[in-house]
């Protein structure tokens, strides 16, 4: 009796060492570049699993727009990404996929100058089927503050004022 409780234990102990927690990411990115531009390439690598990756962009506080995306290209219909959702600031990103992995493609996202601001958090939730991983770049450019174009106009009026003047 002893011997089958001690069996039975074995096995379940040596069972229990298949399940796992989901491999969630959370990584800063270093931005390339300087004011008023910048870029990021980002990526992450999964094994059999649900993920949540958070991204952190942080260029320096101000009004941005933002393009690039993600994919995940893969060869082997075993080991690919299926993206579940992908937002940028809280805000959701277009999905592209192949129905349950392509065979040279299976999902990416892409961004177009979108309107944000800093920091930029992204965050891509997804299932990996098998060993699989997703890359992507980030473009990030400043948008000029209205108090720039209001300095611009008074500059360019002060000019028209000065060849004026000269004129008379």
């Amino acid at each position: 009796m002893k011997l089958q409780s001690l069996i039975l234990a074995a096995v379940l102990a040596v069972s229990a060492g298949g399940v796992y927690a989901a491999d969630n990411k959370n990584v800063d990115i270093t931005l390339a570049g300087s004011a008023p531009q910048w870029t990021a390439h980002f990526g992450a690598d999964h094994v059999a699993d649900n993920f949540v990756d958070t991204f952190t962009f942080a260029p320096a506080s101000g009004n941005f727009l933002v393009n690039g995306g993600f994919t995940n290209v893969s060869v082997n219909r075993n080991q690919y990404i299926e993206f579940l959702s992908a937002t940028l600031n809280g805000v959701a990103l277009q999905l592209y996929a192949t129905s349950s992995g392509g065979t040279t493609f299976s999902g990416a996202a892409s961004i177009g100058d979108l309107a944000t601001t800093a920091p930029l958090i992204l965050t891509i939730t997804g299932i990996s089927r098998g060993i699989a991983s997703y890359g992507g770049n980030f473009n990030i450019v400043a948008v000029p503050e209205p108090a720039t174009y209001g300095m611009l106009l008074a500059g360019l009026g002060l000019i028209g004022y000065a060849v004026r003047r000269r004129r008379s």
